[in-house]
């Protein structure tokens, strides 16, 4: 007897056990995914340092005013980080909103990654000028936040004469002075940038080669640099009295004491190759919240303060500048709808090798001596 109640006492505890668990998993299917839908979450992919900063004042002022969770994930390369994570986790993209250059749209848009933006949910957008917009077949996919210029930059210690045309740099006082920067950087915006000062443009580039080579038979270069370091350290230390780069290589410079000078738009440059840095929706299952979150970022107000942590000229015209020093060292945004120039991106990543090994072929040699 004690041995058929002891099976009796199992069975009765395995269905009570059974009972439990089965209400419990009632309990989840019917409650814990409800709770979880009523949470509304955002990853946004942003750059790390200041820029991460920036994008976070933006997440909690949305998730304060909105009640909408943002997660924030940084990465270092975003075509090597950002859209490979993307495109291998599609149609279900954990990333929902990207901050990216416009040198990254195009493998963007080969990817089918990201989503037109609606402006009827992003009204915001009609406030950027049409050339810091990534436009494709009449929609918007991409909004520059901020633009930086290409520019020549000059020691005014040693400049006696201001620069004000690009052939000025022929002059007999700059002779070896001026540092060559290569096709290597900006993706070959400056054989772009001297094209157009020459008549032509990226789609007629061997009018940039002319000139850099006219430059560098008359002795106008005295050294070539590659990329972002170089261009500051050898105007910083002298070695260059004239450098070409972008803005952001040369304010810090000021700002350290070195006396510098910019010429945002040479007299013989009909417009100045611009890039520009901003944001897009992922078109993933949560683009009409991510939506959302792009038009809060490119208002007036989101956009100062991003612009003003991370040291760039908002494109929106209606923004506040509130470092106003800045405007000496960038475009503002009616000098960028005015002459700002967008090379044809898709072009020039096609062409960019075939630019290098021109360059290095045809052009260095002539100022290396090689």
């Amino acid at each position: 007897m004690r041995s058929i109640g002891k099976v009796i006492l199992t069975y009765i505890l395995i269905g009570a056990i059974c009972f439990a668990a089965g209400a419990s998993v009632v309990y989840y299917a019917m409650y814990v995914p409800a709770t979880a839908k009523r949470e509304r979450v955002l990853v946004v992919a942003t750059w790390g340092g200041t820029w991460h900063d920036a994008a976070k004042k933006i997440a909690d002022a949305f998730s304060e005013r909105y009640g909408v969770r943002v997660i924030l994930t940084t990465f270092h390369v975003f075509l090597g980080d950002v859209v490979p994570k993307i495109v291998a986790e599609m149609p279900n993209p954990s990333i929902d909103v990207v901050f990216l250059s416009l040198e990254h749209l195009p493998t963007c848009m080969e990817k089918h990654i990201l989503a037109p933006l609606d402006e009827a949910k992003v009204p915001n957008v009609k406030d950027y000028p049409d050339v810091v917009k990534w436009i494709e077949d009449g929609k918007t996919y991409a909004v520059g936040i901020y633009t930086y210029a290409y520019v020549i930059a000059y020691r005014t210690d040693y400049v006696k004469e201001p620069i004000d045309e690009v052939r000025d740099l022929f002059r007999e006082d700059l002779k070896g002075k001026v540092a060559a920067t290569s096709p290597r950087y900006g993706v070959g915006n400056w054989p772009v940038y001297f094209a157009l000062a020459n008549g032509g443009d990226e789609h007629h580039i061997d009018k940039g080669f002319e000139l850099f080579k006219e430059m560098a038979k008359a002795g106008v270069f005295g050294t070539i640099v590659h990329d972002d370091a170089s261009i500051s350290r050898v105007i910083s230390t002298g070695e260059a009295w004239v450098a070409m780069g972008i803005t952001g290589n040369f304010y810090p410079l000021h700002k350290e004491g070195i006396p510098i000078a910019i010429v945002k738009k040479p007299k013989d440059v009909p417009k100045v190759v611009i890039g520009w840095d901003g944001i897009a929706v992922v078109n993933g299952p949560r683009k009409e919240l991510a939506m959302e979150f792009v038009n809060f970022a490119l208002s007036a107000e989101q956009a100062s303060i991003y612009c003003d942590t991370v040291g760039f000229i908002p494109n929106n015209p209606k923004a506040k500048i509130y470092n106003k020093e800045l405007l000496d060292w960038n475009l503002s945004p009616e000098e960028v709808a005015k002459y700002g120039y967008t090379p044809d991106v898709r072009y020039k990543a096609k062409h960019w090798e075939e630019w290098i090994s021109r360059w290095e072929d045809e052009i260095a040699p002539l100022i290396t001596g090689g």
